[in-house]
């Protein structure tokens, strides 16, 4: 799927599934309306295409406005979830030109030439 930058967002919020993307819409929507957002929130398929995302957010006309990037993953009782989205970082930075940072804690923003949490 490719990512969507629309030119008034500058804060991506990667999740794993329709499922998971449909739950932060609605829960958004009952705190104000989604259009005012500075988020989009974008569906990247799968705990192993993340890596691909990832390199195809940055490749992306808009990437340069984006000032944060949260990625939701679902750790389905698997202990190494954070480490599978560490590792999925890594190996899309060694695919682009712009390092991305990776956090070293879950939910503590790693910051750089963009913000990125992960949940």
């Amino acid at each position: 799927m490719k990512p969507k930058i629309p030119a008034s967002k500058t804060r991506l919020l990667l999740v794993e599934g329709k499922e998971d993307q449909e739950f932060f819409i609605q829960l958004g929507s009952h705190l104000t309306s989604t259009d005012d957002w500075r988020i989009q929130i974008n569906q990247y398929r799968g705990a192993s295409e993340l890596e691909d995302f990832l390199i195809a957010v940055a490749g992306h006309p808009r990437f340069g406005q984006v000032e944060t990037i949260g990625i939701v993953r679902d750790a389905d009782f698997n202990t190494d979830a954070f480490q599978s989205v560490q590792d999925a970082i890594r190996r899309a930075n060694a695919e682009i030109q712009q390092t991305l940072p990776v956090p070293e804690n879950a939910m503590t923003a790693a910051e750089g030439n963009k913000n990125i949490i992960v949940l």
